[in-house]
């Protein structure tokens, strides 16, 4: 009768999946169960895959070889069971000591231990040789000093890698880079990849105009773009927002210690701000960032049209739920209905029918707010009223000086921001020491922060100055360009956007009135059409809100 066996494989790291780890190691434990005339079948093959021998991951509840050893322990296998494996150091590498109580442990509950390595059997029911141990202390104790060999070495290269970087050296560490910047292969210095760059700034403008990760992979697909994920599949909103997020586009780099238990890695030392070739421009990857925060939880799908404008912004003033956008009937829909003497007739609609209406009241949960609000009705009024205020300040970013100093601001405050969190940490570090050298880098840094003080306090002068030299005309007429486009998809996300931004609450009640709150002024919407409001805030330059309104007409 021939004896079971088992067959236990095992590599450290989940990057090791896509070599050959595991098929290797099943390819010579399948032949040597062969050679003895072991029974064994694919069913008693266990894997461990990114589980450490070193640290006893492998043998820690919820491993595979934890769940054996239990099996082995609670009688399993008393009749006789092999446990094939490739090396002994695909048990543990802790040391011999831990290599030898589980030969022992496994012995005395009937499983037979077998190595391919040597070709090496450690019987069941029988007392381990002190050849044999002897053998397992020398081949545990290299495996376990290899570990730790490797280990250090690695930290070590890694540190070394580091303080270069710090020091200004601008080499790649790694083959993994982001995804537009291309590596001499001989040099190792980073540069741009102009098309991907360009690609990449795309998206962060599409971002900042108010158009989602959804609708920018599907732009990308749809224009064949290849996609710079390894997958394979396509453009993916997820790594489209990771893109977005990653502040190695302004140049940053923040070197990371990481580990098995955690593979996103705990940050080391502090950012590196010119590292990466820098892409994008520090004033546009954070007018992403606060665009995207306005969209978080926003709710409401997207159409190919983006109907509606208010989409995360309108709410039930009783129940303080979402008003949700309906469409009853699209524009040129076929209506039939009956003349006041009965006749049939028959017409296309010359504009869509559609209405915001509560959510918790549309789907029956509780509020009395059943009111519906015309769509068609709402938006020309919220345009007429209140897109001259809230895109008041944004829409002079177009002056092409202005976006510059806007630019040259932000990194200053960027190299602030840094010099400071440095000096920080150098203080703590002082407070502890004493150290001289320390204390030498502190004085050097504050005159660094001091002098990029002073530009900065300039710059914002500079750039509160040029802010407020927009004519109202001037504002007016972009105001204008604005509306004559509005039923075009990219200026519907890009005013949504802009409502999202700067419209504190906008609230529906039960008489279909629809009051709005933002950019100084309260705006009442009433049912009968007539539009009501109070101004209260004082804008740029000390000017009254509805005076400055007031001065926003165009001269025809």
């Amino acid at each position: 009768m021939s004896i079971p066996a088992t067959i236990y494989c095992r590599i450290s790291t989940r990057e090791q999946t896509k070599g050959s780890g595991i098929p290797r190691q099943l390819e010579l434990c399948r032949a040597m169960c062969a050679r003895h005339g072991w029974e064994h079948s694919p069913d008693r093959e266990i894997h461990d895959e990114g589980k450490s021998a070193y640290h006893g991951m492998n043998r820690a509840q919820g491993g595979m070889l934890w769940q054996f050893e239990q099996d082995a322990e609670a009688g399993l296998y008393d009749n006789g069971h092999v446990l094939v494996v490739e090396h002994l150091d695909r048990i543990s590498r802790a040391g011999w000591d831990e290599v030898y109580d589980f030969l022992k442990t496994m012995t005395q509950q009937g499983v037979t231990v077998a190595v391919v390595d040597g070709e090496r059997t450690f019987a069941a029911h029988k007392r381990v040789e002190l050849s044999q141990v002897m053998e397992v202390v020398i081949k545990g104790d290299v495996a376990r000093e290899e570990s730790e060999k490797k280990s250090v070495r690695i930290a070590e290269a890694w540190r070394i890698k580091r303080e270069k970087a710090q020091a200004g050296e601008r080499k790649a560490m790694t083959s993994r880079v982001p995804a537009w910047i291309d590596v001499d292969p001989e040099s190792k210095l980073m540069s741009l990849n102009p098309y991907r760059a360009s690609v990449l700034e795309e998206m962060f403008q599409w971002s900042a105009d108010g158009l989602g990760a959804n609708a920018t992979a599907k732009r990308l697909n749809e224009r064949d773009e290849e996609s710079w994920s390894s997958a394979g599949n396509g453009w993916q909103p997820s790594y489209i927002k990771r893109l977005l997020q990653n502040r190695a586009a302004i140049g940053e780099y923040q070197p990371k210690k990481r580990s098995r238990e955690d593979r996103a890695g705990k940050p080391v030392g502090e950012a590196i701000l010119d590292y990466y070739p820098q892409a994008i421009s520090a004033d546009l990857f954070n007018s992403v960032q606060n665009a995207r925060s306005k969209r978080v939880n926003a709710g409401g799908r997207r159409g190919r049209t983006q109907a509606n404008l208010f989409s995360g912004i309108a709410k039930c003033a009783h129940c303080g739920s979402t008003m949700s956008y309906i469409i009853k009937a699209k524009k040129g829909a076929l209506k039939k209905t009956n003349t006041g003497s009965g006749k049939p007739m028959e017409y296309r609609l010359r504009q869509s029918e559609s209405y915001l209406v509560c959510d918790n009241a549309n789907r029956g949960r509780g509020c009395e707010n059943n009111t519906k609000v015309r769509y068609e009705f709402l938006e020309p009024l919220v345009l007429d009223n209140f897109l001259h205020m809230a895109t008041r300040g944004k829409l002079d970013d177009r002056q092409s000086a202005l976006v510059k100093l806007r630019k040259e601001t932000a990194e200053a405050q960027r190299e602030f921001d840094d010099y400071d969190a440095r000096l920080t940490n150098l203080v703590d570090s002082l407070s502890r020491t004493g150290s001289e050298a320390v204390e030498e880098a502190i004085s050097s840094l504050e005159v660094k922060r001091n002098n990029c003080k002073q530009r900065l306090q300039e710059l914002t002068e500079r750039l509160a100055l040029q802010s407020s030299e927009a004519t109202p005309k001037e504002h007016a007429q972009a105001v204008a360009a604005l509306r004559s486009s509005i039923d075009e998809f990219e200026t519907r996300v890009k005013v949504n956007s802009i409502f999202r931004q700067t419209i504190t609450s906008m609230a529906c009640f039960v008489n279909r009135d629809t009051a709005i709150l933002g950019f100084g002024a309260l705006l009442t919407i009433q049912s009968d059409g007539s539009v009501g409001g109070e101004y209260f805030a004082e804008l740029d330059g000390g000017e009254n809100a509805k005076d400055w309104a007031a001065q926003t007409s165009i001269d025809t």
